[in-house]
C-alpha cells in the first residue's frame, strides 16, 4: 500500500510531538523528584536550624544541677545561665547568674524557683529581663559531663594551687582530665563566699579547654552511636537531631567565639539581688560584642603576668622586656611555683579566647590552657619553661 507524502509528514509530526511530550514529562518528573527532595529536607530540618538561618540572636537556658541522688537533700543548682547565640556574627555569649541570686527583693533564689516553678517560667522571666527570646533549655548533671569527658577520651588540662579549695585532692600541673575528676571540678562544695565564684570559674575553664580542642574531640563525638550515648540522659527541650545540629555548628567550625558575662549583684543583708541598673548598662555593651560585626578585641591588648619556671636567673624579667616592646602591659614578673617546667605554658585567666590565640601566635607557644579566675587583674599568665629558646622572645 502506498502512503502519500502528506501522511508521512503527519506521522512524523505526531511522533515529534509525542517525543516532546515524553521529554517534557521526564523533565517534569525529575524536577518534581528533586524539588520534593529539597522540600522534604527543608521541612525535616531540626527546628533550631531556622534560628541559625535567619541570623537572629536567640537564647538557650542552661542549668547544671547536682546529681539526682543528691537533689532531694541539697535542692541545689550548680550553674544557671543563658547562652545567647548570634548566628550572624558566630558568637556565643554566656550570661551567668549565681544560683542563689534573687531577681528582685522578696523573690526566692533562682535555684529554688527553678525547682518549684520550672524552666518555662524562669526562661520567660529571664528572657523579659534580658530582652531576648529563650525558646530552648538544657539541664544537665555532673554525671552527664563525666560521661562526655570519658567518651571523648579525656582532655588535656592544667590545675595549679590557687584554683584548689582547702582539703581538695585534685591533680596539680598538666594531666589528662578524666570524667570523675571533671565531676569534682564542676561541683566543688561551697566552703566560703569565694567558693561559688571559684566553682563558676572552674566551669568556664572546663568549657573553654574543651572548646579549644573541640574540632579534634568532635571527630570522636560526631559518631552517631557515641553521640547518642553522650546525650541520652540529658534533660532538654531539644531533640537529639537538634542537639547534634547545634554541636556540629559549634564544634566543626573554627569561627565561633565564646564570650562571658556575670550578671552584677548587690548585697541585701544575707541575700544577693540582681543590680538592675548596672546589669542593664553592662548587658547593653555585652550585646554589642555579641551582635556587632566588628571584632570586639582586635584593638585591645592583654594584661600579662610572667613567671620563671626554670632555674635561670632573671628570665621572667628578660621576657617582660620582649612583651613591653610590643606594647603589652606586664603587671608582674616573678618565679613560678617550681623551677622545672620543661615546656612554657600560657594560662588564660580572663576567659577571653582571643588573647590566647594572639599571644600563642606571637610567641610560638604550643601549650595553652584556661585557668579562669576573674578576680585577678591579669588576662594571661605565661610560665616560661626550659624550651624558652625555641620561642619567639628575642625580637
Amino acid at each position: 500500500m502506498h502512503i502519500g507524502g502528506d501522511e508521512l509528514y503527519n506521522q512524523y509530526r505526531r511522533k515529534k510531538l509525542l517525543l516532546k511530550v515524553l521529554v517534557f514529562f521526564i523533565f517534569f518528573l525529575i524536577v518534581s523528584i528533586i524539588g520534593g527532595y529539597f522540600v522534604y529536607l527543608y521541612f525535616s530540618r531540626p527546628n533550631i536550624s531556622k534560628y541559625f538561618d535567619n541570623h537572629k540572636p536567640f537564647g538557650i537556658l542552661l542549668v547544671l544541677e547536682t546529681n539526682k541522688e543528691e537533689q532531694e537533700q541539697l535542692h541545689e543548682n550548680l550553674y544557671i545561665g543563658i547562652a545567647l547565640v548570634s548566628p550572624g556574627t558566630s558568637r556565643i555569649g554566656l550570661i551567668s547568674f549565681f544560683p542563689h541570686t534573687r531577681l528582685r527583693q522578696g523573690d526566692e533564689p533562682l535555684n529554688t524557683r527553678l525547682i518549684s516553678e520550672g524552666v518555662d517560667k524562669i526562661s520567660s522571666e529571664l528572657g523579659a529581663m534580658l530582652k531576648i527570646e529563650i525558646p530552648f533549655y538544657i539541664r544537665i548533671i555532673p554525671d552527664n559531663i563525666s560521661k562526655i569527658i570519658d567518651l571523648i577520651e579525656g582532655l588535656n588540662y592544667f590545675l595549679w594551687q590557687p584554683d584548689i579549695l582547702e582539703n581538695e585532692s585534685l591533680p596539680l600541673g598538666e594531666f589528662i582530665l578524666e570524667g570523675e575528676t571533671a565531676k569534682l571540678l564542676v561541683s566543688a562544695a561551697e566552703q566560703n563566699e569565694y567558693a561559688a565564684a571559684l566553682r563558676l570559674f572552674r566551669q568556664y575553664s572546663l568549657l573553654l579547654n574543651l572548646w579549644q580542642n573541640r574540632v579534634e574531640k568532635w571527630d570522636i563525638l560526631k559518631n552517631l552511636v557515641i553521640f547518642d550515648i553522650a546525650v541520652n540522659d540529658i534533660e532538654t527541650s531539644l531533640n537529639k537531631k537538634e542537639l547534634y545540629y547545634i554541636a556540629d555548628n559549634f564544634f566543626s567550625q573554627e569561627g565561633w567565639l565564646p564570650l562571658f558575662f556575670e550578671v552584677p549583684l548587690k548585697r541585701n543583708e544575707d541575700s544577693y539581688i540582681v543590680d538592675i541598673e548596672a546589669a542593664a548598662l553592662y548587658l547593653k555593651e555585652f550585646r554589642k560584642k555579641i551582635t556587632e560585626k566588628s571584632d570586639p578585641f582586635s584593638e585591645t591588648l592583654p594584661r600579662m603576668e610572667i613567671k620563671n619556671g626554670t632555674s635561670i636567673k632573671s628570665l621572667a624579667r628578660k621576657t617582660r622586656i620582649f612583651f613591653s616592646r610590643k606594647g603589652i602591659q606586664i603587671l608582674e614578673f616573678s618565679n613560678a611555683d617550681h623551677n622545672d617546667y620543661k615546656h612554657s605554658i600560657l594560662l588564660n585567666t580572663s576567659a577571653n579566647t582571643y588573647y590566647t590565640g594572639s599571644i600563642a601566635k606571637l610567641t610560638g607557644i604550643k601549650k595553652s590552657y584556661y585557668a579562669v579566675n576573674k578576680s585577678l587583674f591579669t588576662d594571661l599568665i605565661l610560665i616560661v619553661g626550659e624550651d624558652f629558646k625555641e620561642l619567639n622572645l628575642e625580637n
